[in-house]
């Protein structure tokens, strides 16, 4: 896969999934971390206060920023709403946003929901081998899989593959296979707006990205058609809601150029070399970004980019730590799973505000052992 992404220090518990969420704004105001006095109370605070006044709220600390903008996601951020998209939490347990939780089969390094219907891949350390959980109803099928689970905008169709390259399509209340790709490809990024039976599907079928292990990203759809997605097309991330693609198109020892490719056209609509691209927010407004090599352990620095024209519109640093996933809440908010010390999970907005939506209280874990894998899309 040409993207450089060496992740998976630890299979278990560092495979990176990409896909959507989004947050709401904080909707708290505060001026230099202070309150103004409320009506009938003097500066000083002398004289007691009226009948009629409202007490002063606790001031709520502001995100320290760099000079230069950044926003540090550190312990000074304030505590926020609770996550609004599923994850798993070490242990085998799944959290939905509604408050339910339910035991999960295993401790997936990427799932993705929808209704009735959960994708969930991990790994055997026992064995060495990737397994992708499916169940649906109650019932919970456990195959081998090869590389990659992705998720459609719509959230309602989910993609992975085998390890001899089938690539399987799955929906609340079926599955189909539509293709096979090279054995060692990875599946990136699906279409899809449930059932990929295209006399069924109000999209007219499903397609599934995939990056070989050498050559240009290839995508597969229930037309039969298997082909290059474009010239210059390396790797697809994700596909927004109107087709548009988050698209790698160069890398070298130095970094990565990535863009976003014109639906169904080789054309793109901007390109960036500071960047790479990772998914769209659920309304295709914005994409999250990060650093354009990517090696190691992970990255401290993330950026939400207006996905129009790829200008920046806020930018976020984990100070002396790594983000470790992330993942779309709302078409103004995303979560990320960060380390710095100890495990916490953030929210980040595109006007550039940053709270705590959990902090992990269970027995200590290092920067190895992620309490939390998020689901891919909101559900």
């Amino acid at each position: 896969m040409p993207r450089r992404i060496r992740m998976r220090v630890t299979r278990s518990v560092l495979l990176v999934t990409l896909g959507g969420v989004a947050l709401a704004g904080c909707g708290t105001e505060v001026r230099d971390g202070t309150t103004t006095p409320s009506a009938g109370q003097s500066s000083s605070g002398s004289s007691a206060p009226s009948p009629t006044s409202t007490p002063t709220s606790t001031p709520v600390p502001t995100p320290d920023t760099t000079a230069d903008g950044v926003v540090l996601l550190n312990e000074r951020l304030s505590a926020g709403r609770a996550p609004g998209v599923a994850y798993v939490q070490a242990g085998g347990t799944v959290h939905l946003p509604d408050g339910t939780v339910r035991e999960a089969a295993h401790d997936y390094n990427g799932f993705a929901v929808t209704g009735d219907l959960l994708v969930g891949g991990w790994y055997d350390n026992e064995d060495g081998k990737d397994y992708v959980d499916v169940e649906t109803g109650g019932e919970l099928t456990t195959t081998r899989m090869g590389q990659g689970i992705a998720q459609s905008a719509s959230g309602k169709t989910i993609a992975w593959n085998t390890p001899d390259g089938t690539i399987q399509t799955a929906w609340d209340g079926g599955q189909v296979e539509i293709g096979k790709a090279k054995r060692g490809s990875t599946v990136t990024a699906v279409t899809g707006d449930g059932t990929c039976f295209e006399a069924e599907s109000p999209s007219g079928g499903c397609a599934v990205y995939y990056a070989p292990r050498t050559g240009p990203a290839r995508l597969t759809s229930s037309h039969g058609i298997d082909d290059i997605v474009g010239s210059r097309t390396l790797h697809v991330s994700d596909v927004a809601p109107n087709g548009d693609l988050a698209s790698q198109t160069s890398v070298s020892d130095e970094g990565s150029c990535s863009g976003v490719q014109r639906a169904g056209r080789d054309k793109l609509r901007w390109e960036t070399c500071d960047y790479s691209l990772f998914g769209f927010s659920p309304d295709g407004g914005h994409l999250l970004a990060g650093p354009a090599y990517l090696d190691g352990l992970g990255f401290a620095d993330i950026q939400i980019l207006d996905a129009a024209t790829g200008e920046e519109t806020a930018s976020f640093r984990v100070p002396e730590g790594y983000i470790a996933g992330w993942t779309w809440e709302s078409p103004d908010s995303a979560l990320l799973v960060t380390y710095r010390d100890s495990w916490q999970m953030v929210r980040i907005t595109t006007s550039g505000a940053a709270e705590t939506a959990l902090i992990w209280d269970g027995e200590d874990r290092d920067e190895l052992e992620r309490p939390w894998t998020l689901a891919m899309r909101p559900s």
